[in-house]
């Protein structure tokens, strides 16, 4: 959490530096937007991992899934252009920042005791109706005006931080097959089970590079649209409260460092004047495979196995206000 802070700050110290002060608003090459939206987003999300470090035994032993995540979200973007008389290059930085609240969804767990999702020995399936995610990016680069400046391109390079706290609670036992089981598992009665407060927190973290675009239709009307690809290092951190053999807060930690993230966004904006009205839509999904699992027990000791993948996507809309100067 505090890295998570530390970029909240830095993003807000941005978007504090993108508001001009008066010599700023003066100057018609200096262009100034804070925008403040809200919006809603669906999400799923995904990982499972192997039996083992060489990803055998079995080849997927358990594997847990987030389904119909709603989320409602909150955001500030700051962005400022700066053009040199008679050119028709300039330069861009921005800063988003997004938090979005999980207010229904829902969860499986499922193990296995066999190849290729077969001897289901185990599977619950739950409420996700709490925790949250957070969006912080920040990037700077070019802005090439073309066509007497109704039309920009801005090539763009930065850094972001995206997390998902994901939860499980109101646990329901859909399988239990003890004969499938291995040594020393505790089996579980189909059915209802109290007491369930699980929680996992997947980030994903790193440097992106992207491309802006925008057409300036009318005074009125501008259409926009981006897309940025990342290459990240992916941390998550489980608590599985309902263990007693593992640790708490920490029971396993999952490590990825061939983690790849894709976003896409497209908008209009509309009014005339300093206050405009925005419509955009955006789709993200990311990536993480080849990573390590790694289980800490009560008595020490720890496991290690192979994380196959993790997986997040999510599809949303947003209504802001767009604030020029």
């Amino acid at each position: 959490m505090k890295k998570l802070f530390f970029l909240v700050l830095v993003a807000l110290s941005l978007l504090f530096l993108l508001m001009p002060h008066s010599a700023g608003a003066e100057n018609r090459n200096l262009r100034t937007e804070l925008t403040m939206a809200a919006g809603f987003s669906s999400g799923e999300f995904d990982w499972n991992i192997a039996g083992d470090l060489n990803g055998e035994n079995p080849k997927i032993l358990s594997e847990l899934s987030w389904t119909d995540l709603s989320i409602l979200q909150v955001g500030a973007q700051g962005r400022m252009i700066l053009k040199k008389d008679h050119w028709k290059l300039g330069g861009v930085a921005r800063g988003r920042l997004v938090y979005g609240a999980i207010v229904a969804g829902q969860n499986q767990d499922s193990d296995y005791d066999g190849d290729n999702r077969t001897r289901e020995f185990s599977r619950s399936n739950n409420l996700s109706d709490s925790g949250g995610v957070w969006d912080v990016t920040l990037g700077v680069g070019p802005v090439f005006f073309l066509k007497g400046e109704t039309f920009t391109i801005s090539p763009l390079a930065g850094f972001s931080y995206h997390s998902q706290d994901l939860r499980m609670n109101d646990g329901y036992q859909t399988i239990s097959e003890g004969g499938y089981a291995p040594a020393g598992y505790v089996q579980q009665p189909v059915g209802p089970f109290h007491g369930l407060d699980s929680s996992y927190l997947a980030e994903w973290e790193g440097g992106w590079l992207g491309c802006d675009l925008e057409y300036i239709s009318s005074d009125s009307l501008k259409v926009y649209g981006g897309v940025e690809v990342h290459l990240v290092h992916y941390h998550a951190e489980a608590d599985w409260n309902l263990r007693p053999d593992l640790n708490h807060p920490v029971s396993f930690i999952q490590e990825s460092d061939e983690a790849i993230g894709f976003r896409e966004i497209v908008g209009v904006s509309l009014g005339e004047g300093r206050l405009r009205v925005k419509l955009e839509f955006n789709y993200e999904r990311w990536h993480a495979q080849n990573g390590k699992d790694t289980v800490y027990f009560t008595d020490g000791s720890r496991a290690v196995t192979r994380l196959n993948e993790a997986n997040w996507e999510s599809l949303g809309g947003e209504l802001g206000l767009i604030l020029l100067f």
